[in-house]
């Protein structure tokens, strides 16, 4: 099986079809990940999705918090090469099953 193929079929559970779907739609930060995906640790769900191929990268910022605090929470994006091949894996998801996401 190509890479290409691997990476598709590994858009297994509802999560990672967020996950996708969030990268796709816009550069997420942790923060939204968290929210967006439904999970409490995003990081992990990027060095998961890496290990499998995907090139996901992490810009990190600099920001003040609510107690003036510097923080430097990531944003996340999806390579370029890999937009199409994501959007197979989230139609292969929904079609798995049966458009209900």
């Amino acid at each position: 099986m190509s890479q290409d193929k691997n990476l598709i079929h590994s858009v297994t559970t509802k999560r990672k079809y967020r996950f996708i779907s969030a990268l796709l739609n816009n550069d997420p930060s942790t923060a939204e990940l968290r929210g967006v995906v439904g999970c409490s640790n995003p990081s992990d769900m990027v060095r998961s999705f890496k290990r499998q191929g995907w090139k996901i990268y992490a810009d990190r910022r600099n920001i003040k918090d609510r107690d003036g605090v510097t923080v430097k929470p990531a944003w996340y994006s999806l390579d370029e090469s890999q937009i199409e091949i994501a959007k197979q894996a989230l139609e292969h998801f929904r079609t798995r099953q049966g458009q209900k996401v």
